[in-house]
C-alpha cells in the first residue's frame, strides 16, 4: 500500500525517462524506500518502538533476517519480554529491578528501535522510561530517587572529566528522577564547551520533551538548543527553534552576559547569522595536463612479485612527503617519491603452496581472504606504517604490523593481543589508538578492536554482530572485508552486509545500527563453506568515503547507494544501483561509479547526472581535478568533462597500454601502477598534493570547543 502512493503521489512521468532511469526510479522506490529507512533521525523517542505488543517470535526473525545481525541473544530477548509484561501490569518495582540488574550483562546489544534503526539496550531503556505513563514515573523516582541524589551531590565535587561521567550516568539511567534534568542540563554544558554540539543538543532538547516535571525554565534551553544547531551549521532547526519561542515565549528573556536581552531575538540572529555563511568548499586538484604520449617516464620501479600462483594482485599505497608505501602482495615496499629508489622492503613469508595439507592456505582459504590482505591498505601516521598484512611469527593468519616508516622493521603485530581473532579489514588510526575489526575464531561474530598504537596491546574489543559469509567458488567462502573511518568521537563500520554501524570510541560501546538491503549471496553456515552454488558474479569491493560530515557508502556487490549525515545522524537519501557498479571517488559536486561504464551522480540527491560507456576500464581508479576526470581503458587512458561525462582525450602509450592498474597524481609527477611496476611521468600542474595518508578526508577542521554565553540559571 505504501509502494502504491509513492507511486500515485510522487511518481515523474515515466514515459519521459529513459528506460535506465526508469528501471532505476521504479527499483528505487519498491526496494529502498519500502523499508522506511529515511527522514528520520537516530534515536529520538518518537521513531523509537516501545509498545508493549512484544512478539518474542518476531523479534527472533527481525534479529537473524537477511544480511548483517545485531547481537541480541535469546536469554536477553526472553528478560525483555518479562520486563514487558511487567510494566503492562504495572509491577513497578519488578519492571524497575530487572532494569537495574541486567544492562552490565547486557552491554553491547542492541534492539529494533523501528525505521531500521538499532539502538543499545541502555538507549531503549531510557526510552520505554521517558514513555511511562504518570504511575509509572512517579514509581520510578521513588525507586531511584536515592541512588540519584548520592550521584549529583557527589559530582558536583568531583573533577571535570569523572565529573561528566557521573552526570552521563544520572543522565541514562536516572533522567526521571528529580535530578535528573539539572544533572541532563550541565552535561549539555560540558559537552558543548568540549565542542561536542551533537550531544549537547540531545541532552537539552531530552529535557523539554521529556521531562515534563523539570523547573528549568523552558525558553533558556531553546535558545542553548539554537546556540547548538548555529554551531552545526543547521538552518532548519534553527528555523523550528525561532517557530517554537515566537509562539511560546515571544516576550521571554533569558540572561546573557549580565544583561536580559529577548530569546526571540537571540535566536533570531543566529538563524540570519548562519544562513548568511559561506558553505565550506573541499580542495581538488587543478586542471593538468597529462603529456603521457610525448614523454618518457621520470622514473619506473619494479615490485617484487607475490610468491602466490595464479593470484591476480592488485598494490595499495600510501604517500608520505617523500616515500611512497606499497602493500605488493605479502611484502611491504618504500620508494623514494622524487626518484623511485628503493628505500626498503620487508621479508615475506614463504606463502608457496606446498601441498595440501600447508597450514597457510588452509587458514587462509576458511576466511577467503587471500587476495584482500595481499590488496590491503596501509596508514602512515606517527612515523609508523600500520597495515593488515601476513607476519613471520605466523603466516597462517593476519594480523596488524606496525612498521617503522624509515627502515621498514617490525615495533609490533597483533598476533598475541588478538591471538582469537582473525584481522580483517584495514586499520585506521585515531591519537594512540589503532582501531580494527575481525573476527573471533572460529565464527563469523565481528568485533572492533582498540590496539595501543606505541606497542599494540589490547585497549578493549567490543562484539558489533555477525556477517555472512559469500560463496566464491564451490568450495570456499570468504568473509567480507569492512571499512573503517574514525570521525569525532565516532567510529564508522561498514561491514559490507547491509549495515552501517556506528560505535562511539569515548563510551566504548556501538551507539547504533542502520540496516539496509544486504548484497544477494548464499546462505552458508556458521563457518562458511558447504556445499553452496557457485557465486559468479563479477566482485566489486565495498566503500566508505567522508566529505563534508557525509558518508557515501556502498557494499561490495551491494545493490544499494547511500549518503548518510553524520551531523544530524540520519540518511540523506538512498538509490537502488547495479551490483556490478563499484563507488571509486567522491568530491564537492559528485559521486563516481565505475562498471562497465563510468556514471557521475549527485552528492545532494544521489541522482544519475550523467554516463559515458567507453570501452572496458582495466582498473575501478580515476584521476579527479577541477575540470575532468581520468580513468584507464584498454585503449588508453581517457579524459571525461566533470560538467557533461563527454570524452575529451584519449591518452596513449604503447608500452602500459591496456595493463594500467591505478592513477594517482602526487605533486607534478603523474603515478601509473601497472601489472608489477610503478611508472612516473611529468604533468603540467601546479605544486599541490593529494592528501599524504590514507586518512579519511576532513573537509573542514574539527569543531573548536564552544562557549555558552554568561546565564542565569534562576
Amino acid at each position: 500500500m505504501m509502494v502504491l502512493t509513492l507511486l500515485s503521489l510522487q511518481a515523474p512521468d515515466l514515459k519521459m525517462m529513459n528506460k535506465r532511469l526508469r528501471y532505476e526510479w521504479l527499483f528505487t522506490v519498491v526496494v529502498v524506500l519500502t523499508p522506511c529507512l529515511f527522514g528520520a533521525r537516530i534515536a529520538r523517542a518518537q521513531d523509537v518502538d516501545v509498545s508493549l505488543e512484544f512478539d518474542v517470535k518476531k523479534l527472533k526473525k527481525l534479529v537473524y533476517a537477511q544480511g548483517f545481525s545485531p547481537w541480541l541473544d535469546e536469554k536477553t530477548i526472553n528478560q525483555l519480554s518479562q520486563l514487558k509484561e511487567h510494566v503492562k501490569a504495572k509491577e513497578w518495582s519488578k519492571a524497575f529491578r530487572l532494569i537495574d540488574e541486567q544492562p552490565t550483562a547486557q552491554r553491547g546489544q542492541l534492539f529494533p528501535a523501528g525505521r531500521s534503526v538499532w539502538l543499545p539496550l541502555e538507549d531503549y531503556y531510557w526510552h520505554l522510561l521517558v514513555q511511562l505513563p504518570s504511575e509509572g514515573r512517579e514509581a520510578f523516582r521513588l525507586y531511584f530517587n536515592g541512588r540519584a541524589k548520592d550521584l549529583y551531590e557527589r559530582a558536583l565535587l568531583a573533577p571535570e572529566e569523572q565529573q561528566r561521567s557521573m552526570l552521563s550516568k544520572i543522565h541514562r539511567s536516572y533522567f526521571l528522577t528529580t535530578f535528573g534534568d539539572e544533572a541532563t542540563e550541565s552535561l549539555g554544558d560540558a559537552h558543548f564547551e568540549q565542542g561536542n554540539f551533537v550531544a549537547a543538543e540531545r541532552c537539552w532538547r531530552s529535557i523539554v520533551t521529556h521531562h515534563a516535571d523539570s523547573d528549568i525554565p523552558e525558553q533558556r534551553l531553546l535558545v542553548k538548543i539554537g546556540f547548538a544547531a548555529h554551531r552545526q551549521s543547521d538552518v532548519e532547526a534553527l528555523e523550528k527553534i525561532v517557530e517554537q519561542i515566537g509562539a511560546r515565549f515571544a516576550d521571554a528573556t533569558i540572561e546573557l552576559g549580565g544583561e536580559a536581552k529577548p530569546a526571540l531575538a537571540i535566536v533570531a540572529e543566529l538563524l540570519k547569522s548562519t544562513e548568511s555563511q559561506t558553505p565550506y568548499i573541499s580542495r581538488v586538484l587543478p586542471a593538468v595536463t597529462i603529456p603521457l604520449g610525448e614523454s618518457k617516464s621520470l622514473w619506473e620501479v619494479n615490485l617484487k612479485k607475490p610468491h602466490v600462483s595464479n593470484q591476480a594482485i592488485l598494490s595499495s599505497y600510501v604517500f608520505t612527503s617523500e616515500s611512497i608505501f606499497v602493500n605488493h602482495g605479502p611484502r611491504m615496499q618504500s620508494f623514494n617519491r622524487s626518484t623511485g629508489k628503493m628505500n626498503w622492503q620487508t621479508n615475506a613469508p614463504q606463502l608457496q603452496r606446498a601441498g595440501n595439507n600447508n597450514q597457510m592456505w588452509i587458514g587462509m582459504n576458511q576466511f577467503g581472504m587471500l587476495q584482500s590482505v595481499f590488496e590491503a591498505t596501509p596508514v602512515v601516521s606517527g612515523g609508523r606504517i600500520y597495515s593488515t598484512m601476513l607476519h613471520a611469527n605466523n603466516n597462517t593468519r593476519p594480523a596488524v604490523v606496525a612498521l617503522n616508516a624509515k627502515d621498514g622493521s617490525q615495533l609490533w603485530n597483533s598476533g598475541t593481543s588478538l591471538k582469537d581473532y582473525v584481522v580483517v579489514g584495514n586499520p585506521t588510526v585515531e591519537g594512540d589508538s589503532v582501531y580494527v575489526t575481525g573476527f573471533k575464531q572460529p565464527s563469523n561474530q565481528l568485533f572492533v578492536h582498540s590496539l595501543n598504537a606505541d606497542d599494540g596491546s589490547l585497549n578493549w574489543s567490543l562484539r558489533v554482530g555477525s556477517v555472512r559469509a559469500m560463496v566464491n567458488d564451490g568450495q570456499n567462502s570468504s568473509m567480507p572485508w569492512p571499512l573503517l573511518i574514525h570521525y569525532r568521537d565516532q567510529l564508522y563500520i561498514l561491514p559490507s552486509d547491509g549495515a552501517l554501524v556506528a560505535v562511539n570510541t569515548n563510551r566504548r560501546q556501538v551507539s547504533w545500527l542502520i540496516k539496509f538491503q544486504a548484497p544477494h549471496r548464499q546462505n552458508p553456515d556458521q563457518f562458511g563453506w558447504g556445499n553452496q552454488t557457485q557465486n559468479t558474479a563479477i566482485p566489486t569491493r565495498a566503500a566508505l568515503f567522508l566529505r563534508n560530515d557525509i558518508l557515501y557508502l556502498k557494499d561490495g556487490n551491494g545493490p544499494v547507494l547511500m549518503a548518510f549525515d553524520t551531523q544530524r545522524k540520519k540518511p540523506l537519501w538512498a538509490r537502488a544501483i547495479d551490483e556490478k557498479r563499484e563507488l571509486v571517488a567522491v568530491d564537492d559536486g559528485f559521486i563516481y561509479l565505475i562498471g562497465d561504464d563510468i556514471e557521475a551522480r549527485s552528492c545532494k540527491t544521489g541522482r544519475m547526472e550523467w554516463s559515458n560507456h567507453p570501452p572496458r576500464f582495466t582498473a575501478r581508479t580515476l584521476v579527479n581535478t577541477v575540470d575532468s576526470i581520468y580513468a584507464p581503458t584498454v585503449r588508453g587512458i581517457y579524459r571525461f568533462s566533470k560538467e557533461t561525462g563527454d570524452t575529451q582525450e584519449i591518452i596513449r602509450d604503447k608500452e602500459t597500454m591496456g595493463s594500467i592498474g591505478q592513477l594517482r597524481i602526487s605533486g607534478d609527477q603523474l603515478l601509473m601502477f601497472t601489472k608489477g611496476k610503478i611508472r612516473a611521468f611529468p604533468i603540467v600542474a601546479p605544486e599541490i598534493n593529494e592528501p599524504e595518508t590514507t586518512e579519511p578526508e576532513t573537509t573542514e577542521p574539527e569543531n573548536a570547543p564552544g562557549k555558552l554565553p554568561t546565564e542565569s540559571k534562576q
